[in-house]
């Protein structure tokens, strides 16, 4: 039996406070494969390809790593205590520096919160449900004060990669000081996200970078994800792609950065502006590695397995109707969660759950016919009033359903208009509604990486509806952060 690292729940971790006061500046994610004892690798793969088809196989196959060496490694960098890193109750054995370790089910994915002094690092240890392998993912993301520390450890991290025999030695500024570290270009196909940001330098046939390269690689370094070979080493490697040019002799390429591929030339240095934007990158790319990690722990299994739309969409093909309704809820599901995302936080995230919701749940819900003002028009949709409510409770210019329920006064002045008979014709036949409830069973979800406590519904009906259409969701007031999850159909509330 593999060995676990003692923990608390994820449940108590501290979620509220870091989000109003943590401020990642950095972030860095390693990946690495978990050697498992011979013959397991192929039972688990079995295992997880039969697991929708096998009623036997009532139980999902789960990878427990020992990570012990990786926290033995840290240690032994920083002169803690290992011993107390495993036990992860705050204590390393170094004054003035902390280690909170949160896990789930007493297991995997774990959330560290680490206080090295003054500065503020969060690390997830994650295992990816690949169907292929079994996969390490360690994410790290620090504060301005942390940044040093990060620095201090990344290349420790690093060691769980594969990376190439040939590594560079640089040196990273920590503090005051200056640290020679060895860095290397990852292995072919290790890298995290596919679609994510690169950094590629060109090393000449003597494999020395020029000065200004040299320098800007210690920047780099430990950041988004690196390759420095020659020219003729990356065409290798990418040999099946096609149109593809690798960087020149001392050329410097970022591939999918800012939407595009910025090249600089062997003289051409890059802008702090754009160094900045690295840096910022790569605290998206540790968030999105957390946020998939909690997802699978905790987000997907909510409302049991996530739900297996995909025969269903296919089924549906010829429906007009759901497919309509599916592409509404993509439209606005993408309109709360990734607007403004590449230039300031993203407060407002979706459970796995919400964008493969069930056709049922989503039919009925498009605008009817009504008469408003005298006039023949169309009711609100749904969807949408669900959507846009969901988007002013991040809004700070808006106010929310929650706050218009709060908002009352001391003492309720009440009247009455004395109106002609036409009046009546006025009148809204399709009134719209919305109210938001407490759970009551509240229950945990993941927002950004980090476990949060769902405890409120968010309801929406018209006149005419048989039942409302629901949201479950978690706020903060203070900074706006909602997380929002399981889509449902429920009774119309009653007054």
């Amino acid at each position: 039996m593999t060995p676990h690292i003692h923990s608390y729940s994820l449940q108590a971790f501290p979620t509220e406070k870091i989000l109003k006061e943590f401020k990642p500046v950095r972030g860095f994610v390693a990946r690495g494969a978990i050697e498992l004892p011979p013959g397991q690798e192929e039972l688990l793969r079995i295992a997880k390809r039969n697991r929708k088809d096998d009623e036997l196989g009532w139980q999902d196959p789960t990878v427990l790593p020992d990570v012990r060496p990786l926290f033995d490694a840290i240690a032994e960098r920083l002169g803690y205590d290992p011993a107390l890193l495993a036990e992860g109750k705050g204590d390393t054995g170094k004054p003035g520096h902390d280690w909170f370790t949160y896990g789930h089910n007493g297991g995997f994915p774990l959330l560290i919160r680490w206080k090295p002094g003054q500065g503020n690092l969060l690390l997830s240890i994650a295992v990816t449900p690949s169907q292929h392998d079994s996969v390490l993912i360690v994410s790290v993301l620090a504060d301005e004060a942390g940044r040093d520390t990060l620095l201090q450890v990344a290349d420790v991290l690093q060691g769980i990669e594969v990376t190439s025999d040939q590594p560079e030695t640089i040196d990273i500024t920590v503090g005051d000081t200056l640290q020679k570290v060895k860095i290397a270009s990852l292995g072919q196909g290790t890298t995290w996200f596919v679609d994510c940001p690169q950094i590629l330098f060109g090393l000449p046939e003597n494999r020395q970078l020029n000065a200004l390269r040299r320098r800007e690689l210690e920047r780099l370094a430990f950041s988004l994800p690196l390759t420095i070979k020659t020219p003729e080493e990356i065409q290798k490697e990418r040999s099946h792609w096609t149109d593809f040019r690798p960087p020149g002799p001392n050329e410097l390429r970022i591939e999918r950065f800012l939407e595009t591929t910025l090249v600089f030339g062997p003289d051409e240095p890059l802008s702090e502006s754009i160094i900045k934007e690295v840096y910022r990158e790569s605290c998206d790319l540790a968030g999105s590695a957390m946020s998939f990690a909690m997802d699978e722990a905790l987000g997907a299994k909510n409302c049991g397995e996530v739900r297996a739309s995909q025969q269903l969409i296919w089924k549906e093909k010829m429906d007009v109707e759901a497919t309509e309704r599916r592409n509404k809820l993509h439209r606005e599901a993408n309109g709360v969660e990734y607007s403004g995302r590449k230039r300031e936080i993203r407060r407002v995230s979706l459970g796995a759950d919400v964008r493969v919701t069930p056709s049922d749940i989503l039919r009925d819900t498009r605008p009817v016919a009504k008469m408003s003002g005298g006039d023949l028009d169309t009711s609100v949709d749904l969807l949408e009033n669900l959507f846009r409510e969901i988007a002013r409770l991040s809004d700070a210019n808006c106010v929310s359903v929650i706050e218009n329920q709060r908002q009352k006064p001391k003492l309720s002045i009440k009247g009455e208009a004395i109106l002609p008979p036409l009046a009546k014709q006025y009148e809204d036949t399709v009134i719209e509604y919305r109210r938001v409830e407490d759970l009551k069973s509240p229950y945990a979800s993941a927002h950004r990486g980090l476990p949060v406590r769902v405890d409120k519904r968010l309801i929406v009906w018209r006149d005419g509806d048989t039942q409302a259409l629901a949201a479950d969701f978690f706020h903060l007031p203070a900074t706006k952060d909602t997380h929002v999850t399981n889509l449902q159909r429920v009774p119309i509330p009653k007054s």
